[in-house]
Order: C-alpha cells, then structure tokens, then sequence
C-alpha cells in the first residue's frame, strides 16, 4: 500500500459524509485499504473508529526473539534458529550437522528441523521438503536448523508457523495500524497506533475487527 506522510492531512471517510483532520502516515488510495466502525462511545463519546494499515518501514527482526544457542537447549522457551550459510562465521554444511546433532540429543528428533532458504529476490523460509520451491537446485538450500521449544507438544506445526512468521518478519511484511476515533461531527476524539503486526493479511483482520 503507498503512503504519504504529512504532518495532517484531510480524510475522506468511505460510504460517509465525514471528513477529518489525520495526523502521521495516511493511505494514498481508500478503496480496499481502510476500514469504518461504528462504536458507542468506546473513546470519549465517538461513534466511529476509521483505520489504516501503514507499512513498518523499521527493522524489525526484534519481533521474534530466538533464544541464545549457547543455553541449554532444554530451557529455551522462544526456540533457536541457526542460519549456516556463512561459512566464515562457523557456518557449512559440517557446523550445521554438529549443531543438530547437539539439539537432538537434549530435546530429541521430533523437535529439530532443518529448514529450506528458497532466495530469490526475496527469501523465503520452510520447514525442509514442504514447500515446492521452483529451481529447487539452484535457488533453495537446506542451510538453517530450527529447534522447537521442548515443551511444545505439536513441533511440526510450531515449526511451520515459525517460519511463517520469519519468512514475514524478514521480508518486511509487517504493519502498523492507525486508528482515529470521530464523534458524530466528524471531530477526532482520539487517536492510535499499534505496530509490529506480522503479515498483511493478520493486520487487515485486526483492523477490521479493532482487535489489536
């Protein structure tokens, strides 16, 4: 979605006769970008809230917080990933195998995967032989390991939404969502943010619900 970013700018509120006064970051086109609610009062008497996605233009790789290879893998609560495809920094194919030998024997096998890197302008991550990447040969490597927490009770399907989650995180699909809250005249009453929401489609139904 293109932005402006003005320090106010009027709004037009779709399928409405309100405008208002918005401040920060604003939607350049409305059509499928911005999302109306109506409320009761909710912030200080307004009646409806009017929402947008911003792209979080930040460095967000902080979002997801892997735990320090160096622990004892049965404490890690956030899991570990190890990206090996720098070989100068202990990385390769041997540095990747000792790793995950290490892993297996303290939480065992069902909680270590290795995952595929398909690069390709943009990288993409999964866990290892789910995905069917074209020119596998050229373009995918099986170069990082992710190890699941071990209490973690269904790893496969953790480690699946992990590297969702990392694919979206590392790729810049994450969003801020700006809300201003209008009185019945148009007046904003109120305004918000929320941001570091991974993934397009998760911040659209935030928006559109108000749950964030």
């Amino acid at each position: 979605m293109a932005i402006t970013t003005t320090t106010t700018h009027r709004v037009e509120v779709p399928d409405t006769d309100l405008t208002f006064e918005a401040e920060g970051p604003i939607p350049d086109a409305y059509d499928d970008d911005i999302w109306v609610r109506n409320l009761t009062g909710q912030k200080d008497g307004s009646t409806r809230a009017v929402t947008w996605l911003v792209s979080d233009q930040e460095d967000r790789s902080d979002l997801i917080e892997w735990d320090d290879p160096s622990d004892d893998p049965r404490e890690w609560v956030n899991g570990c990933f190890r990206d090996f495809r720098n070989s100068r920094d202990g990385g390769g194919e041997v540095a990747r195998d000792d790793f995950m030998a290490e892993a297996i024997e303290a939480v065992g096998a069902d909680h270590v995967f290795v995952v595929d890197v398909y690069s390709h302008g943009l990288e993409h991550y999964s866990v290892a032989n789910t995905v069917p990447y074209p020119d596998r040969q050229w373009d995918v490597a099986p170069a990082c390991v992710l190890v699941v927490p071990a209490d973690v009770t269904s790893p496969r399907e953790w480690a699946v939404a992990m590297m969702e989650s990392w694919t979206a995180v590392v790729n810049g699909d994450v969003w801020g969502i700006v809300t201003h809250y209008l009185d019945d005249a148009g007046n904003v009453v109120e305004c918000d943010s929320v941001w570091g929401m991974i993934g397009r489609e998760w911040a659209e139904q935030a928006a559109a619900s108000g749950d964030y």
